[in-house]
């Protein structure tokens, strides 16, 4: 998995390529990713480089690394160009806390308005931004044909943008267990998986507090 396995993006991913493949068929896809060869081999599509880079490091990758940067822009550009659409699948990684992420994401948008491609948001969390990030996706936001977000209030307050409410995309994938899974389960009834990160102000405490309120809520469900 290595350090920068998200278990959440990669749930999702997985959501919106198996229906996605179910809709349009697996080999008419192409997924944009930092990873494209364990992506492909993992999900059975084709995939090509979107690496993870601020506007500032893309600059400079182009001045150290002209060849590197110029295939992704190259795989971009061509696949794009024979693309009907391009679908976000969901996620909270449209806000400057991950500006390297965000910027790489814009970076792709704005290549896609170029080419005056169709753009749809899967289930996003939405901020918080910079003046400047929230500027930049209000211009590429405002330009989509559909966006989803996984909360009706904070979200859907970021941009002036029109948004519909869309559960996390992770809820649609099949109930699957392995040995280690199974195990869990016997062993505890009933669960609620949570995937928490260090809000900024939220204590470790209050973390576990909130663990310790869902409890009851577990078994009654």
């Amino acid at each position: 998995m290595g350090p920068d396995y998200h278990v959440g993006d990669e749930a999702m991913a997985e959501v919106a390529i198996s229906r996605l493949a179910n809709i349009l068929g697996r080999e008419n896809l192409v997924l944009v990713c930092a990873s494209p060869a364990g992506a492909s081999s993992t999900y059975g599509v084709k995939a090509i480089p979107l690496y993870t880079r601020t506007h500032k490091q893309r600059l400079i990758g182009a001045i150290r690394s002209p060849l590197s940067t110029l295939r992704e822009i190259a795989f971009l550009l061509y696949y794009l160009r024979k693309s009907d659409l391009v679908f976000i699948a969901g996620g909270g990684n449209h806000t400057s806390v991950w500006p390297d992420v965000l910027e790489s994401r814009l970076f792709l948008l704005r290549v896609a308005r170029f080419l005056k491609k169709r753009i749809i948001f899967a289930s996003q969390t939405l901020g918080p931004f910079s003046d400047v990030h929230r500027k930049a996706c209000q211009t590429v936001f405002s330009s989509a044909d559909w966006i989803g977000v996984r909360d009706k209030d904070y979200s859907a307050g970021q941009l002036q943008v029109p948004v519909h409410f869309a559960v996390d995309d992770a809820v649609f994938l099949p109930s699957e267990h392995d040995e280690q899974t199974k195990t869990i389960g016997n062993r505890h009834g009933k669960l609620i998986g949570l995937s928490l990160r260090g809000f900024k102000g939220v204590t470790e405490q209050q973390q576990q507090e909130l663990c310790q309120a869902l409890v009851p809520i577990a078994g009654k469900h």
